[in-house]
């Protein structure tokens, strides 16, 4: 049976927890952790042969290693750690706002952050990873130091070993084979893994490594290069057949996203309530109507006669498949404010245009133009901080197609 999506196309979230890759480590080669996609919608999320992927386990040497005691510092942003076991407040001198979060610190056991770079022999990725010291770290409550158990193991001496042995795979130096645990992240335009875990691996006969060399292969070729197929797991459990109507009204919701779509452009709507989409005719004639393979009890979910509750509904997935899409966007979370059409905002489409045209009279951005990144985080701080990079970008083909301006390389514009 071949794929419900192609290889450009994302699989919807709601599908997501049916693939187990999803929930496992996923054993990538590095090379195709460094090119995969990432998620237009949701950032930390990638896409291999549309399989859904946020973590991976990386198995390689280290290159080269990269150690930081204090970490309070990151990035210009200030850290104010007031005392243990209190709140931490988080001062961000570039922006324009202060946040506080509380969090639960152990000075004694907080070791700090150091970064790794792992090669696995198809590329290198930078591994950053915590390390946990605890230097003077007594027995734990109950356990007397000359504690004994049964055969006349002594419980304090093996705590004594475990520890040792803890700080000794800690260590890291270059040439060690590591097994690193973790988020694909992306900092400052380049991809790193954020470990939750690490390791050191003792492999002195390269039994470990020919044992991983020898199982990748086996998962890529029964798992990763097979494209997930939505509804043949879904027939073959029976025990899913609610998931498949919720399947089913999601592609009702996908196609009502388009009428939708279609409907504004036609009617030239520059912004519109959810309610008044509502009261269109054709569009809540075309809500009503199940689609020709559903079950009864989608046809009967989606009959007319029942409520206005799961139009309404539909309506609200119809929407937020736009606003994924960057079609309509809000200037607010709440679900009544009003939807704007992202191709009819002349207000966003000035602000960003005056971002690029100012921000090029500057040396510093003369030469190649602006970055994405970088007139993605003024639109937000200058219109709104709820848009969405799929939004802006659509802008940006916008003004492009309208000779406004120009990209001079990839990810950087500029003005005429």
């Amino acid at each position: 049976m071949h794929s419900d999506f192609g290889n450009d196309e994302e699989l919807p979230s709601l599908l997501w927890g049916l693939d187990p890759i999803f929930s496992a480590y996923t054993k990538l080669y590095i090379k195709d952790i460094l090119e995969i996609k990432e998620s237009k919608h949701i950032p930390g999320i990638f896409f291999y042969n549309s399989h859904p992927i946020s973590k991976v386990d990386v198995f390689g040497t280290v290159v080269l290693t990269r150690e930081k005691d204090h970490f309070y510092t990151y990035g210009g942003d200030i850290l104010h750690l007031i005392k243990p076991e209190t709140a931490v407040t988080v001062v961000l001198w570039r922006s324009v706002w202060i946040k506080t979060i509380f969090l639960t610190l152990d000075f004694e056991t907080t070791g700090g952050v150091f970064s790794l770079i792992v090669d696995d022999g198809t590329g290198v990725i930078s591994c950053t990873c915590w390390k946990n010291i605890r230097p003077n770290e007594g027995l734990p409550t109950g356990i007397s130091a000359h504690q004994t158990v049964s055969g006349g193991l002594n419980i304090a001496e093996q705590l004594r070993k475990l520890q040792e042995h803890e700080q000794k795979n800690s260590k890291l130096d270059i040439g060690d084979v590591i097994q690193v645990r973790g988020q694909i992240k992306v900092f400052r335009g380049q991809r790193e893994v954020v470990a939750q875990s690490y390791s050191k691996v003792d492999d002195p006969v390269f039994a470990v490594q020919i044992a991983r060399m020898l199982e990748v292969p086996s998962l890529y070729r029964n798992f990763y290069d097979k494209q997930f197929q939505t509804h043949q797991v879904l027939e073959n459990d029976s025990h899913l057949s609610r998931g498949q109507e919720v399947s089913n009204v999601s592609v009702q919701a996908e196609r009502l996203s388009e009428k939708i779509s279609d409907f504004l452009q036609e009617s030239n709507i520059e912004n519109f309530y959810q309610r008044e989409l509502e009261i269109v005719d054709s569009l809540t004639a075309f809500a009503s109507k199940p689609l020709p393979s559903s079950s009864s009890a989608v046809q009967e979910y989606l009959e007319p006669g029942t409520t206005g509750r799961q139009i309404r509904s539909l309506f609200r997935e119809a929407l937020l498949l736009l606003q994924q899409k960057g079609v309509v966007f809000q200037k607010a979370t709440r679900p009544d404010e009003v939807y704007l059409v992202t191709d009819k905002d002349k207000v966003l489409h000035k602000v960003i245009l005056n971002t690029i045209q100012e921000d090029c009279k500057r040396e510093k951005y003369a030469e190649k133009g602006c970055h994405f990144l970088h007139i993605f985080t003024c639109a937000r701080q200058a219109y709104s901080p709820y848009l969405t990079s799929t939004i802006v970008k659509r802008v940006l083909d916008k003004l492009e197609s309208g000779s406004e301006i120009v990209s001079t390389m990839e990810g950087y514009y500029t003005a005429f």
